[in-house]
């Protein structure tokens, strides 16, 4: 018999129990689990087990015909069938159970047998199929199970979790609480599958056949038939040592008799329900299935439970779902085409019959529908933009659908061509939308079409970071005099925001201002909440932090108040980054979790774009950068694949930053070359712009480039007074007046002091007092205000600028000649810049630490490994853990509230550190750690 693989854990259990019987310490194992998770194949190795300990074995499996036969099981385990030779057994045989008194004469005599059997030596009684067993049965177990602990008996049971009866449930209940050891036998986890898979091939298993056996869902029943079968059918062959899937993946017919046997079990009726179920997809709900059957849902149960019974379905809250994407595909494949194509149809028009969404509609008449069917076609470009702001890729795939079913013959070639525009937009692809929606609005009248194309270009100049283009657009519209009020005061709040985005804060204004009127007038929360969220931007942008939080607290609640989840989304994300430019960091991780929750639901990925990158502002101000790389990494990738330019120049400066602080400066330069080239101009203009002066003037500071760093944030500061940002005067006011230093221009200083002292009092944030502090000390060379400046920094979350304000107060002490003060401010500093990972700046710390005379220790704990178990980020720890679960990208990212490709980022990271290439590898790699880490504190 072929080892047992991937049950170290329960195998631990059943020895143990074993060893406890032998003592006169006995008890009861349940093992419970769905079909062919491996119950039956777990309780033979307990049985084995017992027997190599000497025990006495008594095991049965209970059948179907057990209900009227009372202690059936227990009966044929203990062989009383058999009973000729033995006066006990053949008494206990004679017994009449057809009263309640005689069964329970039956039980008592069936408990006195086993207990003389202890007496002899241990006993183990193994029962197989418990949910089969007779209510008799279960009543001598709960008995024999209470009496165990005191006697040399074990009692093993195994039974299905599905859909357990009433009496069955109660009896597990009651032996828990009595003390029973209840196994709960998960699928086996990744890393034993493939152990599972190599044993069986004989080799290592190549990519494409592990990605065939891991859709079983680690059900070690269905793996070993698939793999089975895919040799049977000459569909693995081994090359070099690996065993490949070669061809087109398909079911084996192994795999599909094993099905069909199972199948059998159901009734004829029962197993129509099953087939209508698997045209649903893998998880449907009763309601649906009723429509399509024209039949009651309550009609439906006996089916449904049945099917759960046999493990093929399993209920996820208030939906059925095939139990693995295979059991689904065999079910369907065992219906002729041409009558899944017919149900397809009749599917579709029952569900449009009971008004479900249109993609639901649209998917059953798509996979029925023939060419030029316009029906299918008019509820496909329905699903399609219905779907489009949700879940883009979905949207694609059914404007596409529709198109190949239109042809060329489609009467309302125009509209669909405009829809196919829109979609090409919200799925990422601005620039082929762009040429689309231009191509429409040559020649056009005036007029619905003509609009919504010049909306549609508006939309993808916006995703290009075409700002002004798109601002354009949106006023030509808005300018209309056919325009309806509430239709003018939304495209106006569009074009504030994109204007607020491209830093024309006096425009944005203009524009947010009377979009905010108009839309109170006529009580659109649309455009007041779009509005308010472009005051915000541009207060913020001016300086008045605390108010720009009000008014985009305000927005956030006028989102959520009109119950629209795709407008909601984007308030969310500037209140998030808004909260945290206050310091307000746990309502900011809040404000982002409210919109990545919706955002991972309907996979959003332009929203995501934003998204991203505002959660790492968080991280970055925090000095989580580890988290923060991930998270713009991860932006980086989101904002390729979907074509927007909206955050790709600010995350690319922001990489350079923190690059240049972890003195990798080549990496830093590639950065900043990108996030040039993205920007465009030598003074650009557009979100994100003040992060690339910063990362520009810190590369040049760390080549020894001093006066270039100068140049370059003395021309970011006047950039920022033209531009009317005078939040960033607080980012470039420190560093302008640091690198000035003793040659500093005190007409311009005296300048940059007054501005950051009036912009500190408009934001009213105790970050912004700190910069304004941190200013003044180093002009002045005071080392009070510089202390000030320290204190005020440490009322706040801010560890980047905390470390630097320590780093510039050491500097001033040290001028002072108060040196036991300086050391204690430059060892501060490179305390902080170690714990955040800013190498150069530590190192920088550490010479000032030299320099005055003090000698720094080795680097403390906070220096992590660059590889190995050691080195993975508290972040990339959790990853770790949830996709060891078996959790699926999306999964881990909706439950950590960070996007499926923060977690690809972390994923990559971890495979480098560990020195991994895939997931099941990472698994395996986890398990072995486990074992390891058991065995360490074994040892201890």
């Amino acid at each position: 018999m072929q080892a047992l693989l991937g049950r170290d854990r329960e195998m631990a259990i059943l020895r143990g129990a074993v060893a406890d019987a032998g003592t006169g310490r006995g008890q009861m194992v349940l093992i419970e689990g769905e079909p062919g998770v491996g119950k039956t194949r777990l309780l033979e190795e307990g049985v084995a087990e017992a027997r190599r300990c000497g025990c006495q074995v008594f095991s049965a499996g209970a059948g179907v015909a057990e209900a009227g036969r009372p202690c059936g099981a227990l009966l044929d385990a203990l062989g009383v069938a058999d009973a000729a030779g033995d006066p006990t057994l053949a008494g206990l045989a004679d017994r009449s159970p057809g009263s309640e008194a005689g069964r329970a004469r039956l039980i008592n005599g069936l408990i006195a047998h086993v207990d003389r059997l202890a007496g002899r030596a241990a006993v183990a009684i193994a029962l197989d199929d418990l949910d089969r067993a007779d209510p008799g049965t279960l009543l001598a177990l709960d008995r024999l199970g209470r009496r165990a602990e005191a006697r040399r008996l074990l009692i093993l049971a195994a039974f299905r979790a599905s859909a357990p009866s009433p009496e069955l449930a109660a009896f597990a209940a009651a032996a828990g609480s009595a003390g029973a050891t209840i196994i709960e036998l998960a699928p086996l986890d990744a890393a034993a599958v493939v152990d599972l898979v190599r044993v069986m091939v004989g080799t290592e298993p190549g990519p494409r056949l592990l990605e065939q056996v891991l859709g079983a869902g680690g059900d070690p029943l269905l793996v070993t038939e698939l793999v089975n079968g895919l040799r049977d059918d000459g569909a693995v062959e081994v090359a070099d040592g690996v065993a490949e899937l070669m061809g087109r993946p398909t079911l084996p017919r192994r795999l599909r008799g094993l099905m069909r046997r199972r199948l059998r079990t159901l009734d004829r009726q029962h197993l129509a329900v099953l087939k209508a179920a698997s045209l649903l997809g893998s998880s449907f709900p009763v309601d649906d299935l009723a429509a399509v059957l024209a039949t009651p849902a309550v009609e439906l149960a006996p089916a449904l439970e049945e099917a759960a019974r046999l493990g093929l379905i399993v209920e996820k809250g208030e939906r059925y779902a095939f139990r693995h994407p295979v059991v689904r595909e065999l079910v369907y494949l065992e219906q002729p085409p041409p009558l899944r194509t017919a149900l397809h149809l009749q599917a579709g028009r029952a569900l449009a019959a009971r008004h479900a969404p249109a993609w639901r509609v649209a998917t059953q008449l798509a996979l029925g529908a023939e060419p030029g069917d316009e029906e299918t076609v008019g509820w496909l470009r329905q699903a399609a933009l219905e779907a489009s702001a949700q879940a883009p890729a979905a949207a694609r795939e059914l404007i596409a659908s529709a198109s190949r079913l239109a042809g060329t013959g489609y009467r309302d070639q125009r509209a669909l061509r405009l829809d196919e525009a829109d979609v090409l937009v919200w799925a990422g692809r601005p620039r082929e939308g762009e040429l689309a929606a231009r191509a429409l609005l040559e020649g056009a009248a005036p007029g619905g079409p003509e609009e919504r194309a010049r909306l549609v270009l508006a939309r993808a100049l916006a995703f290009l970071g075409r700002w002004q283009e798109a601002a354009e657009q949106f006023s030509l519209i808005a300018a209309r005099d056919e325009t309806p009020e509430p239709r003018r005061a939304q495209l106006l709040a569009q074009a504030a925001l994109v204007l607020a985005l491209g830093c024309d804060l006096p425009g944005a204004s203009r524009a947010a201002e009377t979009a905010v009127l108009i839309g109170a007038g006529v009580r659109d929360a649309r455009a007041v909440s779009t509005g308010l969220l472009a005051l915000s931007i541009t207060a913020a942008g001016r300086g008045y932090t605390a108010k720009a939080v009000e008014l985009s607290a305000r927005a956030v609640a006028l989102a959520q108040a009109g119950g629209d989840e795709t407008l909601g989304r984007t308030p969310h994300v500037w209140h998030g980054w808004l909260l945290a430019e206050a310091g307000r960091i746990d309502e900011a991780r809040q404000a982002l979790a409210a919109s990545r929750r919706t955002a991972n639901q309907g996979e959003r990925s332009w929203h995501l774009a934003l998204h991203d990158p505002v959660q790492a502002h968080a991280d970055f101000l925090v000095g989580a950068w580890d988290d923060a790389v991930a998270e713009l990494e991860a932006g980086l990738l989101v904002a390729e694949q979907v074509e927007t330019r909206w955050s790709v120049p600010h995350i690319l400066a922001r990489l350079a930053l923190i690059a240049v602080h972890r003195d990798e400066l080549d990496g830093a330069t590639a950065h900043l070359r990108h996030a040039e080239r993205a920007f465009g101009t030598d003074e650009p203009r557009e979100f994100g712009w003040e992060w690339l002066a910063m990362a520009q003037a810190a590369l040049a500071e760390a080549r020894g480039e001093r006066d270039r760093a100068l140049e370059i944030v003395q021309r970011g500061w006047l950039c920022a007074t033209a531009l009317e940002a005078l939040s960033v005067q607080l980012m470039l006011g420190p560093p302008l007046i640091r690198l000035s230093g003793s040659t500093a221009d005190r007409a311009l200083v005296g300048r940059v002091l007054t501005a950051v002292d009036r912009t500190a009092a408009r934001a009213m944030i105790p970050s912004a007092r700190a910069a304004a502090l941190r200013c003044r000390g180093l002009a002045e060379r005071d080392p009070s205000l510089m202390q000030r400046a320290v204190d005020a920094y440490l009322s706040t979350p801010r560890r980047v600028d905390l470390a630097a304000t320590c780093r510039d107060a050491a500097t001033v002490l040290a001028a002072r000649d108060r040196r036991d003060e300086a050391v204690a401010m430059a060892e501060e500093a490179r305390s902080i810049f170690g714990r955040i990972g800013a190498r150069r700046d530590e190192a920088e710390a550490a010479a000032m630490l030299r320099e005055l005379g003090a000698h720094p220790g080795p680097r403390g704990r906070h220096a992590r490994a660059a590889h190995g178990w050691e080195s993975l980020t508290p972040a990339e720890r959790e990853v770790v853990r949830l996709a060891a679960q078996g959790l699926t990208n999306p999964e881990i990212g909706a439950r950590l509230f960070v996007s499926r490709r923060t977690v690809e980022t972390h994923l990559s990271h971890v495979f480098t550190k560990l020195g991994v290439s895939s997931r099941v590898q990472l698994a395996a790699s986890v398990a072995r750690r486990s074992g390891q880490v058991r065995l360490e504190r074994r040892g201890h």
